[in-house]
């Protein structure tokens, strides 16, 4: 018998990884926040659990305890963000840290750290239409630059909720650092679907005090260390790994954005792939 009341198998970006609970709890969770996901029956790499005891319960990776005594719904958050860490880690996939939604299977990526707006522009695409890849990573081919899609919730501040019109009571679990899980059909949105193909990187740069928009071109140099500065997994190669970012700069646009309202981003953003036709 399992040791489980409630565990699930989704495969992320070609990566098993099961999140497991003794608490049935878990289960109305997943079928909200992880719907997006894809179930598979591959056996796991790792798997990320959690664990009540009696002053609360924790987060576990494999037989490592990774968080302190929590609530259950901050447990549940510490765990979607282990699921994220692990994908990452066993990803073979070059991935980068950015926010990616396509159209036309045309794919502009927003590379950036935290705080940058990337998760706000994304929501805010999402809900004018665009299909949505990911808020967390762009994970693509460098030879064939198809793009393979890391549907994870995207994960937006109550400012950003109320932007694209979301009602916060309609959104599941306490929210973690004051930032909700949402999903794509939340925002009346779907996952892209391929075959995707990688065709520019646009560096968002929110700024409240912009007035209007200002669009700076990327030189390729630009690109090549963007690409690399955002990159999730550090090559001990880094002669190749250069080589790879300098091919893939080549091959794509791009753009430097700073805005102070998402909406008027993602103006720009549709002439960026109108360039390419229908």
């Amino acid at each position: 018998m399992s040791r489980w009341a409630v565990e699930r198998t989704y495969e992320l970006i070609g990566v098993p990884i099961r999140i497991a609970s003794d608490v049935p709890d878990l289960e109305p969770l997943l079928e909200r926040v992880c719907r997006d996901l894809t179930p598979t029956d591959r056996s796991p790499v790792v798997t990320i659990s959690i664990r009540s005891e009696p002053e609360g319960f924790r987060a576990w990776v494999d037989e490592t305890m990774r968080s302190d005594v929590l609530a259950f719904d901050q447990s549940f958050m510490k765990a979607m963000s282990l699921l994220h860490e692990q994908t990452m880690e066993h990803c073979g996939l070059w991935a980068v840290h950015a926010g990616v939604v396509s159209r036309r299977g045309l794919v502009v990526a927003m590379p950036g750290k935290s705080g940058a707006g990337k998760s706000t522009l994304v929501a805010t695409c999402v809900s004018a239409g665009w299909d949505y890849v990911s808020d967390e990573a762009l994970a693509f081919d460098d030879e064939t630059m198809e793009v393979v899609p890391y549907p994870k919730p995207i994960w937006i501040d109550r400012r950003a909720t109320e932007l694209v019109g979301l009602p916060r009571q309609a959104l599941p679990v306490t929210p973690s650092r004051y930032k909700y899980p949402v999903t794509p059909s939340d925002l009346g949105g779907t996952v892209a679907e391929g075959p995707l193909h990688l065709k520019a990187v646009v560096v968002p740069e929110r700024d409240p005090a912009a007035d209007g928009i200002e669009q700076v071109p990327l030189r390729r140099a630009e690109l090549v260390t963007i690409l690399l500065r955002h990159t999730f997994k550090r090559s001990r190669d880094s002669e190749a790994k250069f080589d790879r970012a300098v091919r893939v700069a080549r091959r794509i646009d791009g753009l430097r954005l700073r805005f102070s309202h998402a909406k008027d981003a993602v103006e720009v953003l549709d002439g960026v792939l109108s360039t390419y036709g229908s």
